[in-house]
C-alpha cells in the first residue's frame, strides 16, 4: 500500500492525468472485484485518501444483465471466508454449489484472484453462477497455458488471441493480450499483427479461419468430428503445416486452443461481457499496452 501511495504522489507531482486516472481505475478494481474483505478495506481507505472527490461506482460488466442480478463478489467473499460457514446466514448468495465444498471453492477463487492481477474478472464472476463448471474451466485454462506441452507459453497465448480475433471478441482479446505481455510476449506481435510473428505461427491463419467459419470443410463426414481426420487434412495439404516445422503433437495442442477460444468467444459475446475497466481501449488512454501490476505486492 505504501509503495502504491508513492506511485500516486509521484504522478500527482508530474500532473500526468492519464496515469492518475489509470491508477485510480486499478484501485477501484481492487475494491470492487476483490473477495477478500480486509484487502478491499485497505484499498478503500487508499481511495478515500487520494480520490475522495470521485464517486466510487461499479462498472457494468454485462450488456444484458444488471450488476445486481449477478453474483456479488463481496457477498461471495463473506460466504466463502466467514468462519461460521453457515449458508443460511447468506440468503443473498443464491448459488448452488452442488458437489463443490466451501474449502475447494475458496481455493478456486483464490487461484483466480492471484492469476488475474488481484481481481475476480468479469467472465469468472458470471461463471460463479455455475461453481462446478468454474472449477473445470479454471483447471483447464491453467493446464492449457502452463501445463506440460510442446508449444512455448507465449505462443500458446498468441494462438488463443488469434482465435478470439476471428469472432471479434474484444473482451477475451484484450485480456489475453495483457496476459501475453505479462509473461514477456513480443509486443510487436500485437501491434503489427500475425505477419510479425514467426512463420510457423503464420501458417495457422488458414486453419484458424476454417475452424471458426467453415469447420465442415475439415471433416470427411460433417456429422462426425474426427481429430484423426484433421491430422490427415493437414498432412495432405499442398503446403503442409508439417513442412513449416509443426509436429503432430504441437498441432493437436494448437487446434485445441483455437477451438476452445472460438467457443469461449461465443460465450462471452452471448453473455454480453464488457471489457475489464482497465483494459478498455488502452490506446485511447495514451498508455498502450502498458499495465500496472499490483499483484507482486
Amino acid at each position: 500500500i505504501e509503495e502504491i501511495k508513492q506511485i500516486i504522489i509521484e504522478h500527482c507531482k508530474d500532473k500526468n492525468q492519464q496515469y492518475q486516472d489509470f491508477i485510480r481505475i486499478k484501485i477501484e478494481i481492487m475494491i470492487q472485484q476483490n473477495p477478500f474483505k480486509e484487502c478491499s478495506r485497505l484499498f478503500q481507505e487508499l481511495y478515500e485518501q487520494f480520490y475522495s472527490s470521485n464517486q466510487l461506482q461499479e462498472q457494468r460488466i454485462s450488456e444484458f444483465y444488471k450488476n445486481e442480478n449477478l453474483p456479488s463478489i463481496q457477498i461471495l467473499g463473506q460466504y466463502l471466508f466467514n468462519e461460521q460457514e453457515q449458508q443460511s446466514l447468506f440468503t443473498d448468495w443464491p448459488i448452488l454449489q452442488n458437489n463443490l465444498q466451501n474449502e475447494e471453492f475458496r481455493t478456486i477463487i483464490g487461484d483466480i484472484y492471484n492469476q488475474n492481477n488481484c481481481r475476480i474478472p468479469h467472465l469468472e464472476r458470471l461463471l460463479c453462477w455455475f461453481p462446478d463448471y468454474l472449477k473445470h474451466y479454471n483447471s483447464l485454462t491453467q493446464n492449457l497455458f502452463y501445463g506440460s506441452g510442446p508449444i512455448p507459453v507465449d505462443q500458446r497465448y498468441y494462438i488463443a488471441i488469434l482465435a478470439t480475433s476471428c469472432y471479434g471478441c474484444d473482451y477475451l482479446h484484450n485480456r489475453l493480450s495483457q496476459q501475453f505481455l505479462n509473461i514477456g510476449g513480443n509486443i510487436e506481435w500485437l501491434e503489427t499483427g500475425i505477419k510479425y510473428s514467426p512463420p510457423k505461427i503464420q501458417q495457422l491463419a488458414e486453419i484458424n479461419s476454417k475452424l471458426a467459419y467453415t469447420p465442415y470443410e475439415l471433416y470427411k463426414n460433417p456429422h462426425i468430428i474426427s481429430v484423426k481426420y484433421i491430422q490427415i487434412y493437414i498432412f495432405i495439404k499442398k503446403k503442409s503445416l508439417l513442412q513449416f516445422g509443426w509436429q503432430k503433437n504441437e498441432l493437436m495442442l494448437a487446434i485445441f486452443i483455437l477451438v476452445f477460444y472460438h467457443g469461449f468467444s461465443c460465450i462471452c459475446l452471448a453473455l454480453g461481457i464488457k471489457n475489464e475497466f482497465d483494459l478498455e481501449k488502452p490506446e485511447e488512454k495514451g498508455i498502450k499496452y502498458k499495465f500496472l501490476d499490483f499483484n507482486q505486492n
